[in-house]
């Protein structure tokens, strides 16, 4: 049975009443705070500002809308995460007429629930004709555990499309109406732009179901219905093409896959928190994101009836996306990441997303079916609203983690300085997930294009530039940001009594302060420093006869000197004491130089390590040049090209060379190194 415009709207409010319910929300928390776990905001700031940004672009540049303006120079950045297009397009009423993004990022949360169940009632009620079965499916679909513990990540909460999608397929199938067709590849397109997570596992599953289609459908032999299978992917594909072009562009050139990821246990399925069945069961502890017992069963009872329904294709449809959807979240990680497309996924778990569609249906048979056990209409009727309170006493409970972030008069006013700037691109000083993210919040406001970023993926050359960055004022980051044509700073002085010792002390004569607030300095930058000259051509001297030896590592060490960049020396630092590297020249040479050769772009280690010298092994004097790529360019651009990291400094003479990296013995990690030169000036001896 279909659901007239006013059933719908009837069912969108009280779907809309149980979300209040259910969150509680107050306005100042819906303008003020996002959610949080354990106290870390990163991944809903990196949303909410990518779903701003795509608002505001659709009107400021809608040709440019992927260059969204971190990890400048680097283009198309929106694509090192979901871009968030659908979402900006439903919240984007709500952007212009507050310009709060944490009152539309939240809106677009809630609207999630109430959409989601909204859309999960059309399609179990086409299918089934009852109102109980169809609420008891939108409460399974849309306010279950896993999905209450998401909100950080609204791009995997929109899947109101996915039922649609599947309604209006289930249709086409049965009619053969090209209207149909349309509205199912309309919801299939429109999931697709909520982000591109979600899209990979939910074309995987309905490309499949078209592949049933065609092969077991009622109509299969209409030729309508075969062109309509085959013309639904590549109708989707064709009218999502202009976003997915940035992230082949983007993992062509900056190669952005996973390398690993994680993989859902069975204990993933267990009753999530707050469910009656974990209250029932005494666990305290969250073992798992499922629904409750109740609604598993039901799930059962509707697989095993179903099939005595009198659309037994719909059946089999249901049965066979819930079986590729849960193949793909219990398939190792490692195997997903081998296949081009999935390589870019990180938790399977996600795909239950789109399982809790087809769970719902199956509810809904369920629910019709008991409810026929019932002779009367009024125990029908009572049999029916008990199977949706027993389905919504397993719903759980979200766990309400919130934090509250500044918003108009409450946002620093140094973000104010910024925004009067008239630089295209700044730099905000600073490091790590959750700063970086809280930046590009702030830079929702000052709209300033900025070097470094916090997203889904990182280009290799985001660690260096970071780091590199986040040694303001030295010299190398003077440099760096000179050669980024970036002229204003912004550093954040842990209290304003530090940033007046700062400026009371020598500063670089490149710097000057363009703005004081507080414990943050706006710096306007002039010529950078002039470094101390170097050797103006160097080359390798020869490795025969080098003695080497490490802190960890050592049967590894022949790699570095084997010519074969395919093999490295590697060690595990795990913190605690620093990590070295140690070569015996055999002889005193006039040093100018040293050169690492890394095993892939993106390894960190390298540039983080600094060089030591020393005559005879006791004393050693650490020079005072950093590790850099042979070419920036190369590195933003084409890591992939990327030769080496070299450390050049003024001659001198030295039998021993050490490097030694303080920095990854704080933070731990692997140190990678393929190949290690010694550089002297031309004239020495050569290799």
């Amino acid at each position: 049975m279909r659901s007239s415009w006013r059933v719908v709207a009837a069912v969108l409010g009280g779907f809309s009443l149980l979300t209040l319910a259910v969150f509680r929300p107050s306005p100042s928390e819906l303008a003020h705070t996002a959610p949080a776990f354990r106290g870390n905001a990163a991944d809903a700031l990196l949303l909410m500002w990518a779903t701003s940004h795509v608002s505001r672009a659709l009107f400021s540049a809608p040709l440019h809308l992927f260059d969204a303006g971190i990890f400048y120079p680097l283009r198309h950045t929106l694509a090192f995460g979901d871009h968030m297009i659908g979402e900006a397009l439903i919240g984007l009423p709500l952007w212009l007429a507050t310009g709060n993004p944490l009152l539309e990022y939240n809106a677009l949360v809630l609207a999630s629930y109430a959409l989601g169940a909204t859309a999960a009632f059309v399609y179990a009620r086409e299918q089934t004709g009852g109102v109980a079965p169809a609420v008891a499916a939108g409460i399974a679909f849309a306010f279950t555990p896993f999905r209450f513990h998401s909100p950080l990540w609204l791009q995997v909460l929109f899947t109101a499309c996915v039922p649609l999608a599947l309604c209006f397929w289930l249709r086409f199938v049965r009619t053969l109406r090209w209207r149909d067709w349309v509205l199912w590849v309309a919801c299939w397109v429109l999931h697709s732009l909520m982000g591109l997570y979600l899209a990979l596992y939910f074309a995987l599953t309905m490309t499949a179901l078209a592949a049933l289609a065609l092969v077991a459908a009622p109509t299969r032999r209409a030729g309508r219905l075969r062109a309509g299978m085959l013309l639904g992917p590549l109708a989707m594909v064709a009218a999502i093409a202009p976003t997915l072009w940035p992230y082949l562009a983007l993992r062509g050139a900056q190669g952005t896959v996973r390398t690993g990821g994680l993989d859902t246990e069975l204990a993933f399925f267990l009753p999530g928190p707050g469910t009656l069945s974990a209250w029932l069961a005494g666990w305290h502890e969250r073992l798992g994101f499922g629904p409750g017992f109740a609604v598993w069963m039901l799930a059962l009872i509707g697989v095993v009836v179903g099939r005595r329904a009198r659309d037994r294709f719909a059946w089999a449809a249901n049965l066979a996306g819930l079986g590729v959807t849960l193949a793909l979240i219990l398939t190792p990680i490692r195997l997903q990441l081998a296949i081009p497309g999935l390589d870019m996924v990180r938790n399977t778990n996600r795909a239950f997303h789109v399982s809790l569609a087809f769970l719902a249906f199956f509810i809904a048979q369920a629910v019709t079916w008991l409810q026929g056990l019932a002779a009367a209409p009024r125990r029908r009727a009572a049999v029916g609203a008990l199977l949706v309170l027993a389905v919504a006493a397993e719903m759980g409970l979200p766990p309400g983690e919130r934090k509250r972030l500044p918003f108009g008069h409450e946002i620093p006013p140094a973000y104010g300085a910024l925004a009067r700037l008239p630089d295209r691109v700044v730099y905000d000083g600073l490091n790590g997930p959750e700063a970086i993210a809280l930046g590009m919040y702030y830079a929702i406001f000052h709209r300033k294009a900025v070097p470094i970023g916090y997203s889904g993926f990182s280009p290799p050359a985001a660690g260096y530039v970071t780091q590199r960055l986040f040694r303001f004022p030295e010299d190398d980051a003077l440099v760096l940001l000179d050669a980024l044509g970036i002229r204003h700073v912004l550093w954040h002085f842990a209290t304003p009594a530090a940033a007046e010792a700062f400026l009371a002390g020598p500063t670089p004569p490149s710097l000057s302060v363009a703005g004081r607030f507080g414990g943050d300095v706006l710096f306007t930058l002039g010529e950078p420093p002039v470094l101390p000259p170097v050797a103006a051509a160097v080359h390798p001297l020869a490795r025969a006869g080098w003695r080497l030896t490490a802190s960890a590592g050592g049967d590894r060490l022949p790699a570095l000197v084997d010519g074969d960049p395919r093999s490295a020396w590697a060690a595990l630092v795990d913190g605690g004491r620093t990590p070295w590297v140690l070569v015996d020249l055999g002889r005193p040479e006039r040093v100018a130089g040293v050169r690492c050769t890394p095993t892939r772009p993106d390894a960190l280690a390298v540039p983080l390590a600094l060089v030591e010298l020393s005559e005879d092994g006791e004393h050693w004097e650490r020079v005072p040049r950093r590790f850099v790529p042979d070419s920036l360019a190369t590195l933003i651009e084409h890591p992939a090209e990327l030769a080496y990291y070299a450390a050049r400094f003024p001659t001198r003479p030295a039998r021993y060379v050490r490097l030694v990296n303080p920095e990854l013995a704080f933070w731990g990690g692997m140190w990678e190194i393929a190949e290690l030169d010694v550089l002297t000036p031309d004239g020495e001896p050569g290799p």
